[in-house]
């Protein structure tokens, strides 16, 4: 039997370390097959566009036209939607697909500035979020869904998590940050059950892909048959596996 597809609609990246291509990485790792929908073209990363190059909604939708055009996938990831019309585009119709959808939201740059509008924030949350399976959200993005600061200490996480649970998710990841006590690892809220992944060997949350490489392999897993939970776990593992290979420097 062929291996099931996971589409990815997230932004192009030269360097290879985030967007499209850290999520074909991240696919190909957990043996599915990925397809992918370009949202804009990037020459230093996601979350340090410089500047970025937005492709028009009409386009947006002829991709996913084709990318649907034959079996539905086993599952969706969406990273970085630059702009409302391209949200709207991908939400109208990946939300009606009835497959496990992993949302990456990507609005703050690696500095912590913003990279889209409190419009594409506020109608994520209306729009997309609500048929999500899973977020995965970096501290920044986290906060700056959920309204909150930035979501350092354990308390403060869990708070962001259950505000952004609130728009109807089924589970959030939050990932990155460091507390008082030094660096935090993964925290996933699954319903009303608070999951802390301690801190591996490796960092994975930072501003070059973690989050979109967990996502993609959560739903790589998702699409292959696992449980939300056994999904999350294999994604978090791989993510550090990946991030302990990288060669220094790298």
């Amino acid at each position: 039997m062929a291996p099931p597809a996971v589409l990815v609609v997230d932004a192009s990246d030269a360097t290879g370390s985030t967007g499209l291509q850290a999520a074909f990485a991240a696919l190909s790792a957990a043996t599915v097959r990925p397809a992918g929908v370009v949202t804009s073209v990037t020459a230093r990363g996601a979350r340090q566009p410089g500047p970025p190059l937005e492709v028009p909604s009409a386009l947006v939708r002829e991709q996913l036209r084709a990318a649907l055009a034959g079996a539905l996938p086993g599952a969706v990831v969406i990273g970085w939607l630059p702009s409302l019309p391209v949200l709207r585009a991908v939400a109208r119709t990946v939300r009606e697909l009835g497959v496990p959808l992993v949302v990456e939201p990507v609005l703050t740059a690696g500095d912590g500035s913003p990279l889209v509008g409190t419009a594409v924030v506020q109608a994520l949350g209306r729009e997309l979020l609500p048929a999500a399976d899973l977020v995965v959200a970096t501290v920044d993005d986290a906060a700056r869904l959920a309204g909150r600061s930035s979501p350092g200490e354990e308390t403060e996480a869990k708070a962001a998590a259950r505000a952004i649970q609130g728009f109807g998710p089924r589970a959030v990841l939050v990932i990155g940050g460091v507390s008082a006590s030094g660096r935090l690892g993964e925290r996933l809220l699954d319903g009303r059950e608070w999951v802390r992944f301690e801190p591996g060997g490796s960092p994975v949350a930072g501003p070059s892909g973690a989050g979109i490489g967990i996502a993609a392999s959560a739903a790589a897993w998702l699409a292959l048959g696992e449980t939300l939970p056994d999904a999350v776990d294999r994604a978090v593992r791989a993510s550090r596996l990946a991030a302990a290979e990288v060669p220094a420097g790298g």
